[in-house]
């Protein structure tokens, strides 16, 4: 899998759903500036990780999150590890078994949880 971002998921998303049925698109660096860009009136959505938004806002004010969600690719949506593709199929293979274990026994999430409410306490996304 090609290695990706925030920023390439906005744009491929406004790609599928928008592409250009809207005055102006801007891509920015983060998704920070993205939600300070709503919540100071600078833009009116950012196109973003419903959870990380809600965080935002929960933290900051300023900004709703709407009901609306678009059909994501599996492919785009979540955290993964990234190796080079050739010559590490045994890492991926141990990799891809130590997640498996981590998710088996809920311990992704509770690190995630545990996270979401630092970041949170913080601010941050």
């Amino acid at each position: 899998m090609p290695w990706s971002s925030p920023r390439a998921a906005q744009e491929a998303l406004y790609n599928q759903y928008i592409n250009g049925a809207c005055k102006e698109f801007k891509l920015v660096a983060n998704m920070t500036d993205g939600y300070l860009a709503v919540a100071e009136g600078k833009a009116d959505v950012c196109i973003c990780s419903t959870a990380s938004a809600q965080l935002y806002a929960d933290a900051n004010g300023g900004m709703s999150i709407p009901d609306y969600r678009f059909e994501v690719d599996p492919n785009m949506n979540g955290t993964c590890v990234a190796m080079p593709m050739e010559g590490t199929e045994s890492l991926a293979e141990l990799v891809n078994q130590c997640i498996a274990e981590l998710k088996e026994n809920g311990q992704t999430d509770a690190w995630y949880s545990e996270y979401e409410e630092q970041a949170a306490a913080l601010g941050i996304e």
